[in-house]
């Protein structure tokens, strides 16, 4: 007789709009503001942003830190960062860093 191995989820799951009340299971994806995210685990109530639980595998992960700190390398059209010193999000337009007005900050 032979004998069946139950792997589990073997790939990505779709499930839809995040649910903070819904259980998620590792690999299952949901959609949140913008981005597709995967479970890296179980949980519930944990947000898509949290990155002990979720990986951003579509859509645009948002960096964050000082204007000094914004980066400088690996830039592409369209790169968000949020710059900590301004308090607001700031775009790499392919040669300056500009914010939601188009001015360069």
């Amino acid at each position: 007789m032979s004998q069946i191995n139950i792997l589990g989820p073997v790939g990505y799951n779709p499930t839809g709009e995040y649910d903070n009340t819904h259980k998620y299971d590792r690999l299952d994806v949901v959609y949140y503001e913008g981005s597709s995210y995967v479970a890296l685990q179980e949980s519930i109530g944990q947000l898509p942003t949290n990155t002990d639980y979720w990986d951003c595998i579509a859509g645009q992960k948002t960096i964050s830190g000082t204007t000094v700190e914004r980066p400088s390398d690996d830039l592409w059209i369209g790169l968000v960062y949020f710059d900590t010193t301004l308090g607001k999000p700031v775009w790499w337009d392919g040669t300056n860093w500009v914010d939601a007005t188009g001015t360069q900050v």
